[in-house]
């Protein structure tokens, strides 16, 4: 689907599903598109949105819609958006991200810092907290309900307990840049980093693959799990997956395989010191 079928814009930031099936398409300046088969429906500042880059989108638990959009946070119901800025308690109107947490708090990433929204209040975490940087670009909650989240300068971190714990580059990080974070089903942390390839967080230890591994580009975009336990891998110019220990390219490249992932050999690799 592109503009050509009624999309307002070919960029697309974020898809999220409702509670009846419909897509919600977060666009890189045009706006919120509501999708359900074969209708478009189109939502822009003119209708209230904050902003018309829309970054995230998000349905909680109630099935309330939230827009991360660069100009704020919005909620979208019956009764059409509700905004929320800086005057309303967000660190920054730049929201880069949104998660839901396990007791159905929701977390927002901004360009100024981090908040959970409580009872229609903002409490605000920013680098005077512990936070590596104050611009977040990801978040992941864990199984054991921890959060982490990326930053766009201080490499990855961790709230535990409210208690925040930073990694980066002396830590065994390859980058400092976290652009997406991802837990298997093993337990196993994958971050992206955007320049320094995939990094593997296993037994406190990290350990970083890049286009010498055979990932088609060192910025990461994208992580999934699919069902049968395959690690996916969106790049800047290129997917691949993790299949029988190797990375194997989808599409031109894809005869191209890397060397064997499991042996770290061949891989720098450091203990991160994780409680």
């Amino acid at each position: 689907f592109t503009t050509r079928q009624g999309l307002p814009d070919d960029r697309v930031n974020a898809i999220a599903q409702d509670h009846t099936g419909a897509l919600w398409i977060g666009t890189d300046g045009g706006g919120l598109i509501r999708f359900e088969e074969p209708r478009f429906k189109h939502y822009t500042s003119r209708q209230g949105l904050p902003d018309d880059e829309v970054n995230a989108v998000h349905v909680d638990r109630d099935g309330v819609l939230w827009v991360g959009t660069n100009g704020g946070l919005a909620r979208f119901t019956r009764d059409g958006f509700t905004r929320f800025t800086r005057r309303e308690g967000l660190p920054h109107d730049l929201v880069h991200a949104l998660h839901e947490d396990r007791d159905g708090g929701l977390w927002v990433a901004t360009a100024g810092g981090l908040c959970r929204m409580r009872d229609g209040r903002f409490e605000a975490l920013t680098s005077r907290n512990g936070l590596p940087n104050d611009n977040i670009l990801s978040l992941f909650e864990d199984s054991d309900g921890s959060l982490w989240f990326g930053s766009a300068a201080g490499g990855l971190a961790r709230l535990r307990d409210g208690a925040a714990s930073t990694f980066g580059i002396p830590e065994g990080l390859s980058y400092d840049i976290t652009s997406v974070i991802l837990e298997d089903r093993l337990g196993t942390l994958w971050i992206g980093t955007y320049g320094g390839g995939l990094n593997r967080l296993r037994d406190g230890r990290f350990t970083s693959f890049t286009t010498r591994d055979g990932l088609p580009d060192d910025a990461i975009t994208a992580l999934l799990e699919d069902r049968r336990g395959t690690l996916w891998v969106g790049t800047r110019r290129g997917l691949c997956r993790l299949e029988g220990g190797a990375f194997r390219v989808i599409g031109a490249g894809a005869a191209q395989l890397a060397g064997p992932l499991v042996d770290d050999t061949h891989h720098q690799s450091q203990r991160a010191r994780i409680a």
